[in-house]
């Protein structure tokens, strides 16, 4: 994340929001355990923010995935 920071790539930035949040899902369904549901939407939340406050609409397609 702090390479795609330092470079200034909000689709970098986003993309791994974006797979934090496919890997606490996953985790999630493998244990059942609520908690990783709240940090999926937290990471998701989190990617589509940024993506809106690049003013960059291909940024905005990543969270989406």
């Amino acid at each position: 994340m702090l390479a795609y920071q330092q470079e200034g790539n909000t689709i970098g930035f986003t993309e791994v929001l974006a797979s934090r949040f496919l890997t606490f899902r996953h985790l999630f369904e493998q244990t059942q355990d609520q908690n990783f549901l709240i940090l999926a939407k937290s990471s998701a939340n989190s990617a589509v923010e940024i993506a809106k406050n690049s003013h960059d609409p291909q940024a905005l397609a990543v969270p989406a995935l």
